[in-house]
């Protein structure tokens, strides 16, 4: 965790040393009266909460020769806990082992480095049964939620997990750290200023 804040500190560098140290003391101080963090809840939630792990789920995505290719997977909920509820269509990224994902990127990620959760698109999540996996929140699905609450009904895919109110904190800051960190100077540059 305290590698992950380093991480976090590096991508918004707009964050004053005095809150990055605080934040580290703070993780200290937990672990010390703690000890690790649990990232899951010791059962699932009775409702389709966001960062619930929910599967086998179908996902599709095109690759660099435009051929489409499936991945039949665990997928995390990344939809908000309301619109689970609510929407049409909720988004989910799929889990992947985390030996054949470092086969699948032909040796370019470095497993530990996943453990610290220092890739932007990567989320690792060090409890089981989820220990074994990333979530590559780079790939992301819609699927119908009337679908998604019927197959979970009758059976045909089952709820793995859910996060634990840390863990889904933690969840959280991923996603906000891969989707909405600040983008480089020269992006910035290319958009024009705010003012204009």
């Amino acid at each position: 965790m305290i590698e992950y804040i380093k991480w976090v500190e590096a991508m918004f560098s707009g964050i004053s040393p005095y809150t990055h140290e605080q934040a580290i003391a703070a993780v200290r101080s937990f672990m010390d009266k703690h000890g690790r963090f649990d990232y899951l809840s010791p059962e699932p939630l009775s409702f389709l909460g966001q960062g619930d792990v929910i599967g086998q789920l179908p996902f599709y995505y095109v690759n660099a020769k435009n051929e489409r290719r499936k991945l039949d997977s665990y997928g995390m909920l990344l939809s908000n806990t309301c619109d689970a509820e609510n929407d049409e269509f909720i988004l989910f990224s799929p889990l992947l082992p985390l030996s054949s994902y470092a086969d699948y990127k032909q040796g370019t990620i470095n497993i530990a480095t996943v453990k610290a959760n220092c890739y932007t698109s990567l989320l690792y999540i060090p409890d089981f049964p989820l220990d074994d996996y990333v979530v590559d929140l780079s790939i992301a699905n819609a699927f119908s939620r009337e679908m998604i609450t019927r197959l979970l009904g009758i059976g045909t895919i089952r709820k793995r997990s859910s996060l634990s109110l840390k863990g889904f904190y933690f969840f959280l800051s991923k996603l906000t750290v891969h989707l909405m960190r600040p983008e480089a100077a020269a992006a910035s540059d290319q958009r024009g200023s705010l003012a204009s």
